[in-house]
């Protein structure tokens, strides 16, 4: 079935600019507030007024991700914003993708496809990726140029290289995910990802939505978590259920 909701994240994104706006939710600004101190910062980098212009659009994305969130997802965006201002900067782009794929099943989407691509032949193609895109999303005009941008925004955060040969992409090295607080926090990006309640650790831990990341953490250090819990599914499979109360 052919999924026809809006696309939304079709902007090319900086890890700067993500930067920017999670400190903000971190100082307490107003989302208003916030909007306004990102078009004046972005005003120099991207061009056009208004809403519609792309600047416009960019500041959408950049609030769509870390600022306005459903209510589902304050208290997990609450607790990225913290572990972003602890994290160093180098490790900042495991807290923005989790966001990402949160906020934008578009983006969970075009993840997910080109960890397939990458794990079954090393490359990705942009036709490849645009047509398994439009199997879940249908063939219109804004479809590729929203996938071409997400490549290059993947590119841009250093985890897609890009080979001699125009529109075919490489893995680079895969980060380690830096504590395993993080690591816990971005299985979670994945339930939310799906709206799912409970999971698979196993199923999580090879995700293709995570290929840039490399999470070595254990089951049991969901122990503790504020908003998971560690269960047993069968003999031997761990699974991680979201609290019915979070």
């Amino acid at each position: 079935m052919t999924d026809r909701r809006v696309i939304g994240i079709d902007r090319k994104i900086r890890l700067t600019w993500l930067d920017a706006a999670a400190g903000m939710v971190g100082n307490g600004a107003t989302p208003s507030a916030i909007r306004k101190q990102l078009d004046k910062a972005l005003a120099t980098e991207v061009s056009g007024e208004g809403s519609r212009g792309a600047r416009g659009k960019t500041l959408t994305v950049l609030l769509h991700i870390w600022v306005l969130v459903p209510p589902r997802l304050r208290a997990f965006r609450d607790q990225g914003v913290a572990l972003l201002q602890q994290a160093s900067t180098k490790d900042h782009i495991c807290l923005h993708w989790g966001m990402a794929l949160a906020t934008y099943p578009f983006f969970r989407d075009l993840a997910t496809n080109i960890g397939r691509l990458l794990e079954l032949q090393g490359t990705v193609t942009l036709s490849q990726l645009t047509r398994r895109m439009a199997e879940t999303w249908g063939e219109r005009t804004t479809l590729v140029r929203a996938v071409q941008r997400g490549a290059r925004t993947m590119v841009e955060w250093g985890v897609l290289a890009e080979s001699k040969e125009r529109g075919i992409y490489t893995m680079t090295l895969r980060k380690a995910v830096p504590s395993s607080e993080i690591a816990a926090w971005m299985l979670e990006s994945l339930l939310r990802s799906d709206q799912l309640e409970t999971s698979s650790f196993r199923q999580l831990l090879q995700s293709p939505a995570i290929f840039p990341f490399c999470i070595g953490v254990h089951p049991a250090s969901i122990r503790n978590h504020p908003r998971l819990e560690h269960g047993r599914q069968g003999l031997d499979d761990d699974v991680l259920i979201i609290r019915s109360d979070r």
